[in-house]
């Protein structure tokens, strides 16, 4: 393509993730305001996010065990998909979510342990 021609035609990826507290509608109505008046604007995947489940009873003493507030993943995860079939879920493991898929990504032994013992003792002590 030649510098000097302007194209009949742009296409742009966008990936808008969006709280679970706001409708997959909501969240459209909101990228079609700050794109503005285009010829076309075609949505060709969606992915839910997932509401938090923390009120649940086996998810609530996992939070109580580890002894540290949740913090939220910014990500889309298998969580939402479970959180769509109605069943309560939550990520928990070891490392940082903020670093995961970076090339500073590492988790610490002593992570594991601790991830490992909480994991434990919910399984054995129950909720």
């Amino acid at each position: 393509m030649a510098h000097n021609v302007v194209p009949d035609r742009a296409v742009l990826t966008l990936n808008h993730r969006f709280a679970p507290d706001r409708t997959p509608e909501q969240a459209e109505a909101q990228v079609r305001e700050v794109v503005g008046d285009v010829a076309s604007l075609e949505v060709v995947e969606l992915a839910i996010p997932a509401p938090p489940s923390l009120d649940h009873p086996l998810l609530a003493a996992l939070v109580a065990r580890t002894g540290r507030p949740p913090l939220a993943k910014l990500g889309w995860t298998d969580v939402a998909r479970f959180a769509g079939r109605g069943v309560p879920a939550t990520n928990f493991g070891p490392g940082d979510p903020n670093l995961a898929h970076h090339a500073t990504e590492r988790v610490e032994r002593w992570e594991l342990e601790a991830a490992f013992s909480t994991l434990r003792s919910l399984l054995v002590d129950g909720a």
